[in-house]
């Protein structure tokens, strides 16, 4: 029997989030587009990056709140939220109970009770007794169930709790036709390595930083250049090309392309030869840099 969470406060919730993060977005983007360049366009731009990164946590987290569910048969229980599947064995189950009547002296209610306002969460937390407990509900902490295992206490809010009580005893002897084990399992992409190698973290980081550097610099001195400046330099150092002041921007937009190029690169090479993607985000790097000497050659006075 497959059952649905029996209440989605907490994916209206995370909706409110998104559309809230979709509004201030294109707000910042509609300011940064009637803005000349500066220190202020670059720091909402900043703004920008930061709202599509928690806009990006806002839709998965909805997502997985909204699609939450539980599966039982005779052999355990599935518990579905977005990317994370938990498998509890039925052999494993020592008592589905209701939190309301459950006593306290593991700390469950103690650990969950500043997460009542939102209604549900998916986390993690240590019990007095060292049992992990799991936090995959809807409801608040009182309005839920506590699937009971020797290391586990999860805690789920299934439609119909009483149906879903009953089905667990009416199975819980029938026999398993499965053997399974007490785990989490990810979807395939967050089983990936990338996600725990510190070297590609922050390769990756070096080139954002360096990024951010040359957008930086250029927001800083783009309101100072004169309206025609030198664009570049014969082999003795003299200017052999006079442009436009707006013609400088050009440069960062192509750091910014080959950002992308390089990050994407990586990405899909990753798989299958982590050198060379470390290669390729190291040369990232060094091209932002190159970048940066470029653009420093050109404003400086």
């Amino acid at each position: 029997m497959e059952f649905h969470s029996s209440s989605y406060r907490s994916g209206l919730i995370g909706l409110a989030i998104v559309c809230s993060l979709f509004l201030i977005t294109g707000t910042l983007i509609w300011q940064i587009a009637r803005l000349p360049f500066s220190l202020v366009t670059f720091g909402l731009s900043i703004g920008v990056l930061a709202c599509l990164v928690a806009l990006g946590i806002a839709i998965y987290w909805t997502i997985a709140t909204l699609g939450l569910r539980y599966r039982l048969d005779r052999n355990g229980i599935r518990i579905q939220w977005g990317s994370s599947r938990w498998v509890i064995p039925i052999r494993n189950i020592e008592a589905i109970i209701p939190i309301k009547e459950l006593g306290d002296d593991w700390g469950l209610k103690q650990a969950y009770q500043h997460r009542a306002w939102l209604g549900g969460w998916a986390g993690y937390r240590t019990l007095n007794d060292n049992r992990t407990a799991v936090w995959r509900s809807n409801e608040p902490l009182e309005h839920s169930l506590a699937v009971l295992t020797v290391t586990h206490v999860y805690v789920v809010s299934p439609e119909q709790p009483e149906v879903f009580i009953r089905s667990w005893r009416e199975r819980r002897f029938l026999g398993t036709t499965q053997d399974w084990r007490e785990e989490e399992r990810h979807a395939h992409w967050l089983a990936s390595p990338l996600w725990s190698d510190r070297v590609a973290w922050g390769l990756m980081g070096g080139i954002l930083v360096t990024s951010l550097a040359l957008f930086g610099t250029m927001a800083i001195a783009y309101p100072q250049l004169p309206e025609k400046l030198a664009l570049h330099f014969d082999v003795f150092g003299q200017p052999d090309r006079i442009g436009q002041r707006s013609e400088v921007l050009h440069l960062p937009i192509v750091a910014l392309l080959m950002l992308t190029a390089d990050l994407g690169l990586g990405f899909a090479l990753y798989r299958h030869d982590r050198v060379a993607a470390y290669l390729i985000w190291t040369g990232g790097i060094l091209s932002q840099t190159l970048a940066w000497g470029a653009l420093y050659t050109i404003i400086a006075p």
